[in-house]
């Protein structure tokens, strides 16, 4: 397989990753309703330590145990180190 051709083949299965985790998001959001994307999962609502933003869930600051959306500063509940 010549290089440009595997360029291109990388390049094609990159575009489909980033299409399917577009329609993953949209299959959640609108056709389930209001849910979010989570670890390939339609939820309802992120697991404690993550946040919902763009139809997904993203984890918190590594601070925080719980927040409202990125960074220290939307800490709802702060990481003691302990479970």
């Amino acid at each position: 397989m010549s290089s440009a051709h595997l360029h291109k083949h990388n390049s094609y299965l990159l575009i489909s990753v980033v299409f399917l985790r577009l329609k993953s998001v949209f299959y959640c959001d609108i056709v389930v309703g209001g849910r979010a994307l989570d670890e390939g999962r339609c939820v309802a609502e992120c697991a404690k330590g993550k946040y919902q933003s763009g139809g997904q869930c993203h984890l918190c600051d590594h601070t925080c145990a719980t927040c409202l959306d990125a960074g220290p500063a939307n800490c709802t509940s702060c990481d003691t180190g302990e479970d």
